[in-house]
């Protein structure tokens, strides 16, 4: 037998009597055992283990699409209200409580009671609501004239209903206006 292979024997029998000292289980005397026997001992597989900690934050995030609103021929000589209706789709993280809000528009002196569409200096006066009935103007003072909602993680459509009053005397031509829609949440 080689010294070489001696020492490598001895070291597999203190390495086994080791990892059962660490297993808390009693080493086996061998002693007593043959060449033989020991080299058919079966020593447990070695190893050494550690934990990855595997986080991520998840942030409330909201985001907005919107469609314009068209009234197309407006006729200032008929006595009924022109109606118009639009949409602002809002999808929000889970639980997010947001609300939307719609600014005046763009025209001088607008109010979001009462919105100026312009050509040039002349405005044609208009109102965007949340109601089907158009009576509750909508805004963007949170909790005052805005509209509220909860995400789900899905889109949530939430209608525009526009108004233009009958007989406004204006001049012909193409109006316009941009109104700016922000959730906050």
């Amino acid at each position: 037998m080689s010294k070489r292979f001696l020492i490598q024997l001895l070291a597999a029998t203190a390495l086994f009597a080791t990892v059962q000292i660490c297993h808390s289980d009693p080493a086996p005397d061998l002693t007593g055992m043959s060449l033989d026997a020991l080299l058919r001992v079966e020593l447990p597989p070695l190893s050494s283990s550690s934990a990855i900690v595997v986080s991520a934050t998840a942030v409330e995030s909201c985001s907005v699409e919107t469609s314009d609103l068209a009234f197309g021929a407006y006729d200032p000589l008929t006595p009924v209200a022109t109606d118009a209706l639009s949409g602002v789709v809002v999808t929000c993280t889970p639980g997010v409580v947001y609300d939307v809000g719609l600014n005046a528009g763009a025209g001088a002196g607008a109010t979001t009671a009462a919105r100026r569409m312009t050509l040039g200096e002349k405005n044609l006066i208009y109102s965007l609501y949340r109601d089907t009935a158009r009576s509750l103007p909508w805004g963007d003072q949170v909790g005052v004239d805005s509209v509220a909602g909860v995400g789900s993680g899905v889109p949530v459509n939430h209608k525009i209903y526009g108004r233009i009053p009958a007989r406004q005397t204006i001049r012909s031509g193409h109006y316009g206006d941009t109104v700016v829609v922000t959730v906050y949440y």
